[in-house]
């Protein structure tokens, strides 16, 4: 089979040109689309409600640039967690839900953004 390498350049490209949203919520129960970006600001105590997947051959993922105020708790919605169970300190963060076609749950962690 011959592939057109521009042609597959444009599809990856197009891919992963995904919008950036803003949190469907700021505290209570948030729930989020699997391969969607978020962006938000929690301004209170919140509850992360993860979606089902149908088909776990898909690759399912879920990334939300985040910040914690002082005070909040953050529920993530899983026990499964990427390294170790993410941060509810105040601060900011790259969220990343990825679901485990294994498992076939879904595993959190996160990454907190420091200036150096």
């Amino acid at each position: 089979a011959t592939v057109d390498v521009a042609e597959l350049v444009a599809l990856v490209k197009e891919q992963n040109q995904l919008g950036v949203q803003n949190l469907p919520a700021s505290s209570g129960a948030i729930t989020l689309a699997s391969g969607g970006m978020y962006k938000g600001v929690l301004t209170g105590n919140a509850v992360f409600v993860l979606p089902t997947v149908s088909d776990n051959s898909n690759f399912n993922q879920i990334l939300i640039q985040l910040e914690i105020p002082e005070g909040v708790t953050v529920n993530w919605g899983t026990t499964l967690y990427l390294g170790a169970e993410p941060s509810s300190s105040a601060g900011n963060y790259n969220v990343i839900f990825e679901y485990d076609a294994v498992l076939e749950k879904w595993a959190v962690g996160s990454l907190v953004k420091m200036e150096g």
